[in-house]
């Protein structure tokens, strides 16, 4: 579930990356340095892409910054995750739906999709969420840390845990960020939404 980078990728993301990474020490810290640059690349080409999008993550990311299309969370999660696995960040993508019907030779999923991401942080000897497409740089629990995907999923829907629920919000324009409340939270209603308890989870990797 941890894709392997060629030594092609290896070279584009250290010179386009290198220099923002290199000053973190920890993992989640040089992931969270990435992301701020990538939603500052990335956020102003947000749309629907169009099939010409359906090739590597880096080619991906040459033709939005290019002006030449647009991403959503699928783009965004695939071009974050090669770019940290080609920086020497474990890095895993999580596709999320909700299957209405299932059968031997179909699947039959609502619109509410949605691709997030983890990263593994061999200091805390755990993954952590980060998720570009809600400019969120993590979520932490209150009396814990720092928590991956499931981790979220589970508070979410356990009232009593959503009110220790700390999330990181990412401004690119202003190039700020912040900590707050997830139930102050201006991505509250989109969490709660595509983390409903019915929510099917896919751990992937891309062949290419």
């Amino acid at each position: 579930i941890v894709d392997r980078p060629d030594e092609k990728d290896k070279e584009f993301a250290e010179k386009t990356w290198g220099s923002v990474v290199q000053d973190f020490a920890s993992p989640r810290q040089r992931a969270q340095a990435l992301a701020r640059s990538l939603l500052g690349s990335l956020n102003p080409h947000r749309g629907i892409p169009s099939d010409q999008m359906k090739t590597t993550p880096f080619e991906q990311y040459r033709r939005a910054v290019g002006g030449l299309d647009h991403v959503w969370c699928g783009n965004l999660a695939e071009i974050f995750v090669r770019a940290a696995n080609a920086l020497d960040i474990p890095a895993r993508i999580i596709e999320m739906h909700r299957i209405l019907s299932q059968g031997e030779k179909f699947e039959l999923r609502t619109a509410e999709g949605h691709a997030t991401t983890e990263i593994f942080d061999n200091q805390l000897n755990r993954w952590v969420w980060i998720d570009l497409t809600f400019n969120l740089l993590g979520m932490e629990l209150e009396g814990y840390g720092p928590i991956h995907m499931a981790e979220l999923h589970r508070s979410l829907n356990d009232p009593e845990k959503t009110k220790l629920l700390w999330v990181i919000e990412y401004d690119s324009a202003m190039e700020t960020e912040k900590r707050v409340n997830v139930t102050g939270s201006k991505n509250i209603d989109s969490l709660l939404n595509y983390f409903k308890k019915d929510q099917t989870f896919r751990y992937t990797k891309r062949i290419n």
